[in-house]
Formats: C-alpha cells, sequence, structure tokens
C-alpha cells in the first residue's frame, strides 16, 4: 500500500469519527421545558400572542401572553426607539431623560408686575407765603399747597389771627416773629405761625417754607393694567410703616401688600435717590423674586445674598432720607 494511501484512509477514520461524535452530543443536548419560559407582563397587552413550548413528556401546547407592541408617533416627543432606531435620550435638568428639555426661547417670562411712577414726602396742604402790617395784628397771604410742596395756583387768601381757611377747617392759632441768635452772632427773627386741626392737631409753620409732615408717599403702576396704587408711610422717629394704600391693592401689614393675587413686601426705600425695593411672596409665604424699582421705570434684581441697603447708591446723610423696614 502506498504511502498516499494510508493518508487519505486516516484522514477518512478521522472525519467519520468527528461526525458521530457531533450526532451524539446533539441527540442528548437538553431539552426545553416549562421552567426555561418565562411570561412577560401583559399588564398592557389587550391581545394573547400564542408562544407554544412543548417539553419532555408533555403533549399539551402552553399559551404564554405577550405584551402587543405600542404604536409609536415619531412626531411624538416621547417616542423613544424602535427595532433599528438608537433610543432618544436628552440631557434635562441635569439628569438624562426622554423627554426633551423646553427651549429657552419657549420659556414665559414672568413680569414683576410693577413699575415706579412717583415717591416723595408729602406736604402740608397749607403754606405761608408772607404777612404784612404789625406783628401784634398781621395780616397773612395763605395758599393752599400740593403734597409736592408747590402753591396751589389762584388759591391765596388773606387771613388774620383767628380766621378759618376755608375746606381744610384750619384756624390760624397764633404768630411769633421774635429774633434768635445764629451761631455767628447775628440776629434771625423766626417767623412762625401756629395753626390748629378740627381734630385739635396743632401744626407750626415757617413762613415762605411748605411744611415736611415726615409722611412719604409712593405711587406705582401695574405692568399687566391701567390705575395707579398710592401707598403712604408714615416716618415716626426710625420707623417707617405702611399707613394707608388706595388703589387696586390691599394692605396686609405694616410692610407687605397684595396686588390682585400676587403678594409684595417693601423692604427698602431710599427718598434721595429716588428707589424703592420690593419683594415678590410667593404662596409658602417666602421670597419668590426681589426688584429695585426707580423712576427711570427701570427694575434691577438685586442680589440674593445682599442686604437691600447695599444694593442702593450712597447717598449724604443731609441729601435725603433712606430707611429700610
Amino acid at each position: 500500500m502506498k504511502h498516499s494511501e494510508k493518508i487519505s484512509i486516516l484522514v477518512a477514520l478521522v472525519l467519520f469519527g468527528g461526525l458521530g461524535f457531533y450526532g451524539f452530543s446533539v441527540s442528548n443536548a437538553k431539552r426545553p421545558t416549562s421552567a426555561d419560559v418565562q411570561a412577560i407582563d401583559t399588564s398592557q397587552s389587550t391581545e394573547a400572542v400564542p408562544v407554544v413550548a412543548t417539553s419532555a413528556g408533555e403533549s399539551a401546547p402552553v399559551v404564554f401572553n405577550w405584551a402587543k407592541p405600542v404604536s409609536q408617533d415619531e412626531n411624538d416627543p416621547k417616542w423613544i426607539y424602535g427595532l433599528f432606531t438608537p433610543p432618544k435620550i436628552w440631557l434635562n435638568d441635569g439628569e438624562f431623560r426622554v423627554v426633551p428639555p423646553v427651549p429657552v426661547d419657549e420659556v414665559a417670562v414672568v413680569p414683576f408686575g410693577l413699575v415706579l411712577k412717583n415717591m416723595g414726602t408729602i406736604y402740608y396742604p397749607i403754606i405761608i407765603q408772607g404777612y404784612s402790617g404789625q406783628a401784634k395784628s398781621p395780616l397773612f397771604n395763605v395758599s393752599l399747597c400740593d403734597k409736592n410742596g408747590n402753591p396751589v395756583k389762584d388759591s391765596e387768601m388773606i387771613k388774620r389771627i383767628g380766621g378759618v381757611i376755608p375746606d381744610l377747617n384750619t384756624v390760624i392759632v397764633s404768630f411769633d416773629n421774635k429774633p434768635i441768635m445764629q451761631p455767628d452772632g447775628s440776629l434771625k427773627r423766626n417767623e412762625t405761625v401756629l395753626v390748629r386741626e378740627l381734630s385739635g392737631k396743632e401744626v407750626l409753620l415757617t413762613v415762605g417754607v411748605p411744611y415736611d409732615t415726615g409722611i412719604y408717599e409712593i405711587s406705582l403702576t401695574p405692568e399687566s393694567s391701567s390705575g395707579e396704587i398710592n401707598i403712604v408711610l408714615d416716618k415716626n422717629g426710625d420707623a417707617y410703616t405702611i399707613n394707608t394704600i388706595q388703589g387696586n391693592a390691599t394692605k396686609l401689614d405694616d410692610t407687605s401688600f397684595i396686588v390682585g393675587e400676587q403678594k409684595y413686601r417693601l423692604t427698602h426705600v431710599d427718598v434721595a435717590s429716588k428707589k424703592i425695593t420690593l419683594e415678590k411672596i410667593d404662596a409658602k409665604g417666602k421670597k419668590a423674586e426681589e426688584k429695585i424699582l426707580s423712576l427711570d421705570n427701570a427694575s434691577v434684581t438685586a442680589p440674593a445674598d445682599a442686604a437691600p441697603s447695599s444694593t442702593t447708591e450712597d447717598t449724604d446723610a443731609s441729601s435725603g432720607d433712606s430707611f429700610s423696614f
């Protein structure tokens, strides 16, 4: 027998043995049983898709319900993925989510709600413009005065001591023009007129000078509606409180008020620079937003960690009043 024939016979034996071993392994492979088949949750399924599994020794088929695929619309932002479509995942609020974030240009900007229209001291409604005649029986040139300290046009009248100023029910009680020594050694007459209101309240007016009542008024206008809100502040020593509010607003306490359904808190007033600081209060009574309002109708967001006084301009003590609540 030739050498090549021996090699051919040896290869044939090896192939035959390999095929026999493979057939034996397949015939003895483990068949699936009912324990190897797991059912899927069918809470979202409306139809049963039969899946038949038979095991050794069992003749009856076993039927399982598989969840029916949910219809997916490609125009729906919650559409996730399909068999050949990769999942859509967005970084939304610092987390990976299947819902895309809302674009910045679609976020509604909520206005602060109020604009500062005017603010300042309320002056006494009477001003003594001057006088004539003898000190014991002078004739006073009296005018009505608006809240800004300006004489009202065509309101001049001449009154003596004991005279009554119409509409205000105010009586002129006395007059004093005694000279007072000045720091430089000169003498200057302090010309004052005492008036008494019907309530009994007395006010000492200086001739030719509007009388500062110490009461401040803030005028606000809503951004989304018409009308005006006037807030009168009382100044009692170092304490300042909301006295009255007129217009479409309601006083809640000494520093807070409500416009519509929105609550506000007045935290700082700078009369000299004509600025105020307001807080918007949320439903839980906490500060939701803080704004510095000025007469140029510009709102400036106050620093969250800064005291209200640090958000206003520094002014000299002699130039005006600045106070916080």
